[in-house]
């Protein structure tokens, strides 16, 4: 009979077996990885990486399994361009990531408990990350590998301490950032150590193996990739007054940089998920304290302070270092708070009505057409940069000033301005994206597309020529000047902020 009521059950109330988790999951990361594969837009630092020898191309920057990964895939010793492989086969691992995120989070997990883990792949953060097409796959292997970190269970205790920090220390060696992911995920599990009521002596006891395997990690990354780096970005900031006011202007910067993927058209979406979670952090917290009372204290406390751990862990690493990079894939600590409210909405959506749980398929279609919108800006950024490139070819070629003079210098003394014409409208309404793509004209990879003209930057010497008053002006284009100056060409881009739309079709 128990038998008879399980095959009545409709197929969303259904269990997920592993293979079916997997299934759903690889669909839903595919769906978000494809504008990406489409554009295949080649950022910068992919046209600079595929020229290097792949022996200086992540060991130096302490990511030396990103070094292996592509050793592996390319079976060669260079940096061949195998896009969008490398990416399809990290969607695979991250589909088989969050299915086992998923089963950790929910014994039985249902399609709609799916939902609850698909902000750590769909959240707008990572767009950055996938904006490189060497090293968002390699992004994703190390945000894989700090989900099995937080998952894995063993035999006994040493192996749940040892293990994980292995794993964590491998994907530190991938991108060192994903510190801040593995930190967030910790943060739920503490949070989830509360509504499954377990005793404080078990809360405290996770929270210690947490610690125990973020130093196992960290000693084995010391020991080894960083051991290989060779980056001036060690510095830190002084722990005194003028430090910790830089720090505070820091957290405002990324609140502020957070902010923008607000907009009114979703706004209140938002604000009814943090307010779905908000009741469902409070309801986990009574029930605590009248289940078990005053002895469940210690349990609270580590509950409350999860939630500001959590939101330092959005900046994470980045912050104490004196070298501030901030970009949107070294925000990546934005991903497990998405889960949390994810979570703890679901909690407060199933106290009502199990079906109510779907209503979170509204902020992952949000984030998913903004993957989509975020595809277009990159198609008409290679747009720009074909057209950019092409009329630059023509002009020099064609300038019997610039016959055998080499090299060209290329300079970019100001690099403010709206560089996407095509998409004016879009940014204006979106500024996140631009936010995302942190490009400047300085910044695009015209140059790379160039290479038999022999450009070479050069800001300096060029306005110091322009200081004294030298030189004649050869070409006037919308989008740069080609001078010649004490017998040198140079192109100078200039700001744009109203030109004529470009075709994106």
């Amino acid at each position: 009979m128990a038998y008879a009521s399980l095959e009545q059950r409709h197929w969303l109330d259904r269990e997920l077996t592993a293979v079916q988790a997997r299934w759903f999951f690889f669909v839903a990361v595919l769906a978000f990885a494809l504008p990406f594969i489409l554009a295949d837009y080649r950022y910068v630092d992919d046209n600079w990486r595929s020229e290097l020898d792949v022996q200086r191309a992540w060991r130096v920057e302490g990511r030396i399994l990103a070094e292996l990964f592509y050793r592996l895939m390319t079976f060669s010793g260079v940096t061949v361009d195998i896009f969008p492989l490398p990416l399809l086969l990290a969607c695979v691992a991250m589909a088989f990531g969050l299915a086992a995120l998923v089963r950790h989070y929910f014994i039985e997990p249902r399609l709609g408990h799916c939902l609850v883990v698909l902000p750590l792949w769909f959240c707008p953060m990572w767009l950055g990350n996938l904006t490189y097409q060497y090293d968002g796959p390699t992004m994703t292997l190390s945000l894989v590998a700090a989900i099995y970190a937080v998952v894995w269970r063993g035999r006994n205790t040493l192996l749940n301490v040892l293990v994980p920090g292995l794993i964590l220390g491998a994907a530190l060696c991938f991108y060192q950032v994903t510190v801040n992911v593995f930190i967030g995920l910790c943060c739920l599990e503490l949070v989830r150590s509360v509504r499954f009521q377990l005793p404080t002596a078990s809360a405290f006891a996770l929270l210690g193996r947490q610690l125990c395997q973020l130093s196992i990690a960290l000693v084995i990354y010391y020991a080894t990739a960083y051991q290989l780096m060779q980056t001036n970005r060690t510095g830190m900031l002084p722990f005194n007054a003028e430090g910790a006011g830089e720090l505070g202007l820091r957290l405002g910067l990324i609140v502020h940089k957070v902010s923008l993927f607000l907009t009114p058209g979703n706004t209140w979406m938002w604000v009814a998920l943090a307010v779905l979670a908000g009741i469902g952090y409070l309801w986990v917290a009574a029930r605590l304290l009248r289940s078990v009372g005053v002895a469940g204290l210690g349990s609270l406390v580590l509950y409350v302070v999860a939630l500001p751990v959590m939101a330092l862990s959005v900046g994470g690493m980045i912050l104490p270092f004196a070298d501030f990079t901030l970009e949107a894939r070294t925000l990546m600590g934005m991903a497990p708070v998405l889960v949390l409210l994810f979570y703890l909405a679901q909690f407060s959506l199933s106290r009502v009505h199990a079906r109510l749980e779907w209503l979170l398929l509204l902020p992952l279609l949000c984030m998913l057409s903004l993957a989509f919108v975020y595809g277009r800006v990159l198609q008409a950024q290679k747009d720009l940069e074909r057209t950019l490139a092409h009329d630059l070819h023509h002009d020099i070629t064609n300038l019997p000033e610039l016959r055998d003079k080499q090299p060209i210098y290329w300079t970019s003394t100001d690099c403010s301005g709206s560089w996407l014409p095509a998409l004016s409208g879009t940014l204006e309404n979106l500024p996140a994206l631009r936010f995302v793509l942190s490009l400047k004209p300085c910044e695009m990879s015209t140059v790379e597309n160039l290479t038999d003209l022999h450009l070479e930057a050069n800001d300096e010497l060029f306005s110091q020529l322009m200081v004294q008053g030298q030189g004649q002006r050869l070409v006037d284009n919308q989008y740069y000047d080609i001078w010649l100056l004490n017998g040198y060409g140079y192109v100078a881009l200039k700001p744009v902020d109203k030109t004529p739309k470009l075709p994106t079709d």
